[in-house]
């Protein structure tokens, strides 16, 4: 009998990994990195989410649930192959793979055959399903939202010769709302460490707020109005915890069910950082890069 060779060893070995983890992450649970927001200040920017994609094989989508979902917004690629490449494992390969959508953590407010209405009661968005007002409280984030400026990325460069430098390595600066508590001065607040220089002031040195509870607008839009409409089926009404700084069904209408990933679990890690690999903060802040750990939110449970 012929002996393999080494090569061939390793590179089937290789192989049979992808496809485990391919596996894996398809069908038993995903590690999510939160990019945004939207759910703060239940689960915050920098932290690290296990989801469980069993729970929707032996259990129907309910209302309240705290989900990751595909970016429903994201244009997949037509081909049926990278389509499928896109959608779960979705790193970017320059020259051979385009990258997949981002994955934003959202609350399932609609189910399919429910009525889903919104509407401003005394300058305050109120949601109903079913003709029932939603008690939402419990979960809504209750702080305003200040407005900073971020720098993330660490190569100050667009391209290197004819190589284009992906996104989440150039540096760049972008504005951000990050939930901010008015009795606590910026190093204290118990979300985000502010620093004084990142915040972005009017032109009377004042900080810039946005209040929770208020309506918010698209341009001359109120996107807290909408409805009332019936959830098709297999569609699902999707909003953010942090309503003030949530991209949800108020601007991109209905979510299908296939881009539903999984149910959050639970936060593996936390760290107060816009970058997408953690290892970056160390980088740029070796000296104070541990105070940058949220560590009481390690394994914390999300509902």
């Amino acid at each position: 009998m012929k002996k393999k060779s080494l090569l061939r060893e390793w590179v089937e070995a290789i192989i049979f990994a992808g496809i485990v983890v391919f596996v894996i992450r398809t069908f038993v649970f995903g590690l999510y990195h939160v990019p945004t927001g939207s759910a703060e200040p239940n689960i915050l920017v920098g932290e690290r989410l296990y989801g469980n994609k069993f729970t929707y094989f032996f259990d129907d989508i309910k209302h309240g649930d705290c989900i990751v979902v595909n970016d429903p917004t994201f244009v997949y690629d037509k081909n049926s192959l990278i389509r499928l490449y896109q959608k779960y494992i979705g790193i970017s390969i320059p020259f051979l793979l385009p990258e997949g959508p981002s994955n934003w953590t959202k609350r399932v407010i609609g189910i399919p055959g429910d009525v889903i209405e919104g509407k401003i009661e005394d300058d305050v968005p109120q949601v109903y399903v079913n003709g029932e007002k939603l008690s939402e409280r419990k979960y809504i984030n209750p702080y305003p939202l200040i407005l900073v400026r971020k720098t993330s990325g660490i190569i100050d460069l667009n391209n290197i010769g004819p190589i284009r430098i992906p996104d989440f390595l150039h540096k760049t600066k972008q504005y951000y709302k990050y939930t901010y508590q008015p009795d606590k001065s910026f190093g204290l607040q118990d979300f985000y460490k502010l620093r004084y220089n990142e915040v972005v002031r009017d032109e009377y040195g004042g900080v810039i707020l946005d209040y929770p509870y208020t309506p918010t607008y698209d341009g001359s839009n109120c996107i807290d109005e909408f409805g009332p409409m019936t959830i098709p089926e297999n569609k699902y009404w999707l909003m953010g915890d942090n309503r003030k700084g949530s991209l949800d069904s108020r601007f991109w209408g209905f979510c299908d069910g296939s881009e539903i990933m999984g149910k959050v679990k639970f936060i593996i890690f936390s760290i107060d950082s816009q970058e997408p690999i953690w290892f970056f903060e160390l980088i740029k802040h070796p000296i104070d890069f541990w105070s940058r750990i949220r560590w009481s939110r390690f394994f914390k449970s999300v509902k």
